[in-house]
């Protein structure tokens, strides 16, 4: 995560955060973006998501 990002939800070792005003999905297995994901869909359904590495991409 950088200095800016602010954490909007954890899933297991996947993180959502928003960084710029958008919403990114770093780092984590493949069950815990899922979950994520899912999780987006019903709170954050207008929200798009950037999927990126540890350092953010």
């Amino acid at each position: 995560m950088m200095l800016d990002d602010q954490l909007v939800a954890a899933f297991g070792d996947a993180r959502l955060v928003r960084r710029n005003g958008e919403i990114h999905l770093l780092g984590g297995s493949m069950a815990d973006r899922t979950e994520a994901l899912d999780w987006m869909v019903m709170f954050l359904p207008e929200e798009k998501v950037r999927i990126g590495r540890e350092s953010g991409g």
